[in-house]
């Protein structure tokens, strides 16, 4: 049948979401060896596989987005740390936990003294939402419904209702996934609390906060949202379809209060848009007419299609190539396939091709020096690396298929600098460590966890 949106999970790219029409969403948690629908009686009480009690009367297009975050720091989801070390772990220490969301590890530094054997509870930084648009005699009017935990294929999934009351054309949400923002058609609706919200009794949330914000000029379809990724009271809002005069691009700074920033863009349909992660007044757009860009937060816009022409860019994604520094985006055109620029950004200076293929690590290079022991380790792995001034240095250990299962900077003084890391909660393998240094001095070093 008919295709229509899909999503790639970044935390397990094992696992995929397609759709085809009338809200027939699936999930394959084998890279796509399977799919198979993942709905409870909440949405879709008769077991059909069609949200509702109806047949086909859902909207023809599935409409979904995969909302997926490693900083949502939320009081009411927690993971739990068990000191396996055979020894205290002093407070300061950096531990790796493991997440309740796809068991991703993520960092944390200890308060106080964990005794060997003994367990601690900490915020879950790591949280993956899949939020899904229907229409049908179970949920009355428009509807969108929100997955909690989309990456756990071995759970029951467990679905909510958040009342919007339009058709649903776009959505974003702020890096914390605390935030979202929804295109209903040309209304615009803020909902905050995600990340705080209670989910325990379903399908009804309390704690939200659903706003209808009003914006400039005529009403055209919200097709394109991003929120900043660095600020989350920075957004930008664009609209498709033809009329004259009116506003295809907004700007809100505090979150609720929009602008119109269309200035000198050719009256024409305007389907998505991206912040830059690293300068917060560089645009870019997808338009009817193809790219365009702006470096002064909207006031002026100028045209980027000296390689693709006139071609229609329906959406865009910005997304790191190879590392986390390296933000570049990706466009979906009409006609012409799927691009990818690494120059609309600012100072993005990436690699065009893999190399290893291991995100993060750019070579060996300079006069850094980096030894690893014990090798092979189970509990803990020291590092000692010199450094040529008083500088920064990312730390990362990855593993062989190339992700990243721990990461983070440090600061350190002119000459050798030693660290410990807790590798006790990683899988046994082979793994590589590397320490990039903010002056472009880089080593890595491969280890075995018993």
């Amino acid at each position: 049948g008919d295709g229509f949106f899909s999503e790639v999970s970044h935390l397990n790219p094992s696992i995929l979401f397609g759709s085809v029409y009338y809200a027939d969403l699936r999930r394959s948690g084998n890279k796509g060896s399977s799919f198979s629908t993942f709905y409870d009686s909440y949405i879709d009480p008769d077991g059909s596989g069609e949200p509702g009690s109806c047949t086909d009367c859902n909207p023809f297009i599935t409409t979904f987005f995969l909302k997926e975050t490693r900083e949502a720091y939320s009081t009411n989801r927690r993971a739990v740390y068990t000191n396996k070390t055979g020894s205290v772990i002093t407070a300061g220490t950096e531990i790796q936990v493991t997440s309740n969301t796809a068991s991703v590890l993520f960092p944390y530094t200890l308060t106080a003294d964990l005794a060997k054997d003994s367990s601690v509870s900490v915020p879950d930084r790591i949280d993956a939402k899949l939020y899904l648009a229907v229409a049908n005699a179970a949920s009355p009017g428009f509807t969108m419904w929100v997955c909690i935990n989309p990456l756990n294929v071995s759970q029951q999934p467990k679905w909510f209702r958040i009342p919007v009351g339009n058709t649903i054309n776009s959505f974003a949400a702020s890096k914390d996934g605390n935030i979202a923002y929804i295109g209903a058609g040309a209304s615009l609706i803020r909902i905050s609390g995600l990340q705080t919200a209670n989910f325990s009794t379903q399908p009804n949330i309390t704690g939200l906060t659903i706003q209808s914000l009003s914006l400039p000029g005529s009403a055209r379809t919200i097709d394109g949202i991003y929120v900043d990724d660095n600020d989350s009271n920075h957004v930008v809002v664009v609209r498709s379809g033809y009329q004259a005069g009116t506003a295809s691009v907004l700007k809100s700074t505090d979150g609720f209060t929009f602008t119109n920033i269309t200035n000198n863009l050719p009256e024409m349909p305007v389907y998505d848009v991206v912040i830059d992660a690293r300068n917060r007044n560089n645009y870019v757009i997808g338009t009817e007419l193809g790219y365009w860009s702006s470096d002064n937060a909207g006031l002026s816009w100028t045209e980027e299609n000296d390689q693709m022409g006139w071609t229609p860019v329906y959406r865009l994604r910005q997304l790191p190539l190879y590392e986390d520094a390296c933000p570049v985006i990706y466009a979906g055109t009409h006609g012409r396939g799927f691009w990818r620029t690494t120059t609309l950004l600012d100072g993005t200076t990436c690699k065009l091709v893999s190399g290893l293929a291991i995100p993060g690590m750019k070579g060996s290079t300079g006069a850094l020096s980096l030894n690893v022991y014990p090798n092979p380790a189970s509990e803990i792995l020291n590092l000692q690396f010199d450094l040529e001034s008083n500088e920064s240095a990312d730390i990362r250990i990855i593993d062989l298929p190339g992700k990243i299962v721990y990461s983070k900077k440090v600061q350190g003084e002119s000459g050798t600098s030693n660290r410990s890391i807790d590798i006790s909660t990683l899988p046994a393998g082979s793994y590589i460590v590397s320490v990039n240094t903010s002056s472009g001095n880089n080593r890595s070093k491969t280890f075995v966890k018993k």
